[in-house]
């Protein structure tokens, strides 16, 4: 036991040992517990989520019951509804009729605001050769005559106290405002033109003038309400299938 005791105080005297005890001993401690002293670190739970802001929207109005009802007997109730549902007259204390009179002046006058933008920018937006030129300027002249025969079938509506207006002779102006598209679109597909050009006025012009015949035969609908109470059905001209 002294010899060992000895031996100890020997080693820790010299320099060597000391290097050992104060250098060798000290990193190699360190590095056998780096794992340890770190993997806290590394193991960390990530930071949480930032809480998500949930946007509630309000609920959208319903259209008012006049309006459904009155669009159910149309051809295209989900425009006749979006057209009417800008109308606040519409909730006036007015007598059914007169409410029907009033929704069928609002549509045609919709309509109208539809044909003049579609007539002011048509040729602003297509890059036309002279042919093609020949042929958007007819389109245009019978937009022109579109817009005057909507017009007046709207005079027939006036003063809306009166007895009824003349029902038949607002769907004789309505119909031809109708076939003035059909001719326009009659005489695009006389053109000859290649696919490319052909497929970008095509896309273009359907664009442009679908939605007025559609509101054109809402308008005719909403006429033939008004004499039937939907009791009988109406017809709309249809179109070339291709537009």
């Amino acid at each position: 036991m002294e010899s060992s005791t000895f031996i100890f105080k020997k080693l820790s005297s010299s320099p060597f040992s000391s290097f050992v005890l104060t250098k060798i001993i000290p990193v190699t401690l360190l590095l056998l517990l780096s794992p340890f002293l770190f993997s806290h670190h590394n193991h960390s739970p990530p930071p949480p989520p930032p809480p998500q802001i949930t946007t509630v929207r309000p609920p959208q109005p319903q259209p008012d019951s006049f309006i459904v009802n009155t669009c159910a007997n149309t051809l295209y109730p989900s425009l006749c509804t979006h057209t009417l549902s800008t109308f606040p007259q519409l909730n006036l204390h007015h007598n059914n009729h007169t409410r029907l009179r009033h929704a069928l002046q609002y549509t045609i006058q919709k309509t109208i605001n539809r044909v003049t933008k579609s007539r002011t920018t048509i040729t602003a937006s297509l890059n036309l050769d002279v042919q093609e030129n020949m042929w958007i300027n007819n389109c245009v002249e019978l937009l022109h005559l579109t817009t005057y025969e909507l017009q007046e079938s709207i005079k027939h509506l006036h003063p809306f106290h009166r007895a009824p207006p003349s029902y038949d002779t607002m769907k004789i102006l309505l119909g031809a405002a109708m076939t003035n598209k059909k001719t326009c679109m009659q005489d695009f597909f006389q053109l000859k033109l290649d696919y490319h050009t052909h497929s970008r006025i095509h896309r273009y012009m359907k664009r442009s003038l679908s939605p007025i015949m559609h509101m054109i035969c809402n308008s005719l609908g909403i006429i033939n309400y008004l004499e039937y109470k939907g009791l009988r059905g109406y017809s709309c001209p249809v179109l070339d299938d291709r537009f």
